[in-house]
C-alpha cells in the first residue's frame, strides 16, 4: 500500500539540496594588511584592520612597529548623527585622543594633538554633506611602547614625551581616515602623514597639498629637510590604506 507522509511538505521527486560556496575565512587573513619591516629606524611594520567594532559607524586599528617604538590604536567614529540647536549649513567634527591602560600622556598633551587632528580632517571630510550634523572621532591608544633605552641623563622628560607623541600621530591620521572611510563618510582625499626628526606633515592629493604641519619643542631643523621624509613615508601609508580597503570591498562582496 502506498502510504503520504503527511507531516512535512516534500519537495519534487528530482529536487536537489542547495550547495553554499565556503565562506569561511581565516582570521588571519580577515582584514589586515602588513608592510614589510625595514632595515632602518623609520621603516614601519604595519598592519592595518577595519570594521571590527559592531557598535559604531566605522572603526580602524593599527599597530606599528620599528626599531624605536611600537604601537597600536584602536579609532571609532560615530555619525554623522543630527545635532540639537541652531541650524548648521555644515557638518562639525569632533576628535578626542585618550590613553590606554598605562595613563602614558598628559590631558593636554593629548587636547593638543587633538586639535592638530581636528584641524586636518575639517579640511579632509567633504562637511558640506552634512548640514546640522556632529561627526565624533574617538582614537584609543591601547599600547605604547619605547623600545630604546630610557632618555640619557640630563634630557628632559617633556622633550621625550613630545618625540614618542610626533611618531604616534601620522598612525592617528592613517587610522581615523580608514576609519571615516568604514563609516562611508565622504573625504576629499585620503589623508595621511609622515614624521621625520620630531616633524610631522600631513597631505593630500598625492603630496601636492599639505593639511597640517607639526614640530616638537625645541625642534630648530628646516622644515623643508623634512618634508621630502615625510612625503615618502605618506605615500607608503596611503597605498597601504587603499590595499586594505580594496581587500575590505572583496571579502564584503564575496560574503554578500
Amino acid at each position: 500500500m502506498n502510504v503520504q507522509d503527511r507531516r512535512r511538505l516534500l519537495g519534487p521527486a528530482a529536487a536537489k539540496p542547495m550547495a553554499f560556496s565556503n565562506a569561511i575565512i581565516d582570521e588571519q587573513q580577515k582584514k589586515p594588511v602588513n608592510m614589510p619591516s625595514k632595515d632602518s629606524e623609520n621603516g614601519d611594520e604595519l598592519s592595518l584592520h577595519t570594521g571590527f567594532i559592531e557598535n559604531c559607524n566605522g572603526s580602524a586599528l593599527v599597530e606599528a612597529r620599528n626599531l624605536r617604538h611600537q604601537t597600536s590604536l584602536i579609532t571609532a567614529v560615530y555619525g554623522p548623527r543630527s545635532i540639537r540647536g541652531s541650524f548648521t549649513s555644515q557638518g562639525t567634527i569632533s576628535i578626542q585622543l585618550k590613553n590606554g591602560l598605562l595613563e602614558k600622556y598628559n590631558t593636554n598633551e593629548l587636547k593638543e594633538v587633538s586639535g592638530f587632528l581636528m584641524g586636518i580632517f575639517n579640511s579632509v571630510v567633504n562637511l558640506s554633506r552634512y548640514p546640522k550634523s556632529g561627526i565624533d572621532i574617538f582614537v584609543y591608544l591601547t599600547y605604547d611602547k619605547n623600545l630604546q633605552s630610557e632618555a640619557p641623563a640630563g634630557e628632559s622628560q617633556s622633550k621625550k614625551t613630545f618625540s614618542e607623541i610626533s611618531y604616534l600621530i601620522p598612525h592617528c591620521i592613517t587610522s581615523i581616515t580608514l576609519a571615516l572611510a568604514d563609516a562611508g563618510i565622504e573625504i576629499v582625499d585620503m589623508a595621511g602623514a609622515g614624521e621625520a626628526n620630531g616633524t610631522v606633515v600631513s597631505f593630500i592629493k598625492n603630496g601636492e597639498e599639505i593639511v597640517g604641519v607639526w614640530k616638537d619643542e625645541g625642534n630648530n631643523e628646516d622644515l623643508l629637510e623634512s618634508v621630502d621624509d615625510c612625503k615618502e613615508q605618506y605615500r607608503r601609508y596611503r597605498d597601504l590604506m587603499i590595499s586594505c580597503l580594496l581587500e575590505q570591498k572583496s571579502l564584503d562582496t564575496s560574503s554578500s
